[in-house]
C-alpha cells in the first residue's frame, strides 16, 4: 500500500478510522458493562499483545461505551515498580468523589436533603 494512502497511523492510543476486525471484543467489553448494569458478574476480559496492537485503543472504545450506559470508568496506567495501592488510591478517591456527587443529587432531585 501506498505510505502516503495508508490509514494505519500508529499512535498510543490514537483511534484509527476503523477497528476492523475487532467487534467481538467490543461487543463482550459491552455485554460485561450490560451485565454490571443489572447487577450480574461478567466474564473478566484481558488483552493481550505486542505493542501498536490495538489494545489502548480497544480500551478506550469499550470505556467509551460504558460511559454511554452511565457506568464511571477510571483508568491506571501501572509503571514498573510502582505499588499497587499507590495507583488506584488516587483513582479510588476520584471514583468515589463521583459516587457522593451522584448520591448528592439523587437526594437533591427527590426532594430530600
Amino acid at each position: 500500500m501506498d505510505p502516503y494512502n495508508n490509514p494505519f497511523a500508529p499512535g498510543a492510543g490514537s483511534r484509527p478510522p476503523e477497528l476492523a476486525g475487532r467487534d467481538a471484543i467490543i461487543e463482550a467489553g459491552r455485554i460485561a458493562c450490560g451485565r454490571a448494569l443489572q447487577g450480574r458478574s461478567a466474564r473478566p476480559m484481558m488483552l493481550l499483545g505486542l505493542r501498536g496492537t490495538g489494545k489502548t485503543v480497544l480500551l478506550n472504545e469499550i470505556g467509551r461505551n460504558a460511559e454511554q450506559a452511565g457506568l464511571l470508568v477510571s483508568k491506571v496506567e501501572s509503571p514498573e515498580g510502582e505499588s499497587l495501592a499507590r495507583l488506584l488510591y488516587p483513582e479510588m478517591r476520584k471514583v468515589l468523589r463521583s459516587l457522593s456527587g451522584v448520591e448528592a443529587a439523587k437526594v437533591s432531585t427527590h426532594g430530600v436533603v
